[in-house]
């Protein structure tokens, strides 16, 4: 018995369901709103969630910033690269100005990603 046949069985003896109009719906159109109702609300969670995700994306290309457990261990690196943020951090913490680090020490990190990291708080 499929879990459709079961929830038409043991819907009211089959005797339907009012739609609070007066009229009786039958088990399987009760079945039929119900599945109807899941896909739209799965729909809505699936377009939620797509929607986080973008912004998620559009938050971390904004900071400079982003994470990835695939990359250097979920370690913070400077958005689209492998470049690790405490590398940057440490060589300005060494009196490195950004300038010297966007061209001599990272060539493709802008200048003002850089300068956004030395204006961060230190953590």
């Amino acid at each position: 018995m499929t879990e459709k046949d079961d929830f038409e069985a043991n819907l009211l003896d089959g005797d339907g369901v009012d739609d609070c109009g007066g009229a009786m719906l039958s088990a399987r159109e009760v079945w039929e709103w119900v599945e109807e109702h899941d896909k739209r609300l799965i729909q809505r969670i699936v377009n939620k969630e797509i929607a986080l995700v973008r912004q998620e994306i559009v938050d971390e290309y904004r900071s400079g910033i982003w994470k990835r457990e695939n990359i250097r261990g979920g370690k913070p690196c400077i958005f689209g690269t492998r470049i690790q943020v405490s590398f940057i951090t440490d060589l300005l913490q060494q009196g490195i100005s950004p300038e010297e680090i966007a061209t001599k020490y990272y060539p493709q990190i802008s200048l003002n990603t850089v300068k956004k990291l030395s204006l961060s708080p230190k953590k």
